[in-house]
């Protein structure tokens, strides 16, 4: 009984961390993808 809850515990917290993961990684790939094209584009253009 007590391991059926524990897996249970274990397998929510398995699914809140994917989440988490995959909420973290969308928001660095809409922040960073901006951030690095404006980084190439810095590069593409000649300094003085």
């Amino acid at each position: 009984m007590v391991a059926r809850h524990v897996a249970r515990w274990i397998v929510q917290w398995v699914t809140l961390a994917g989440v988490a993961a995959v909420v973290l990684f969308g928001m660095a790939l809409v922040v960073g993808m901006p951030l690095l094209l404006f980084v190439s584009h810095l590069d593409t253009v000649p300094g003085p």
